[in-house]
């Protein structure tokens, strides 16, 4: 079926068209389906690459990895900024830790 005659299907009738034309197209590849039978590689994002590089660099030259933790207990913060603590966590978004008995 050709396009031409498609086209003319299609304006006697809409849905046969549609059927007929969908018959023309070519299965994909089993591994194009859905659900595919093999993933891709994922790709790294460049930003994360430049940082394991600068990294990487870093620690050739001799420096030392620290971790530096994600979350700050409240207390370090009032040993560390004394009367300013409350104007601090005031600014920041801190988790409040359940006390517990001591």
């Amino acid at each position: 079926m050709k396009k031409k005659d498609i086209v003319k299907l299609s304006r006697r009738d809409f849905e046969r068209a549609w059927l007929e034309s969908g018959k023309l197209l070519k299965k994909p590849h089993h591994d194009l389906q859905y659900p595919r039978l093999r993933f891709g590689v994922g790709k790294s994002h460049v930003l994360y690459d430049t940082i394991w590089m600068i990294r990487e660099a870093y620690l050739r030259l001799g420096f030392s990895e620290m971790v530096n933790p994600v979350f700050i207990d409240e207390e370090h913060i009032y040993r560390q900024f004394g009367p300013e603590a409350p104007a601090v966590l005031d600014r920041c978004f801190y988790l409040g830790g359940f006390q517990g008995q001591t």
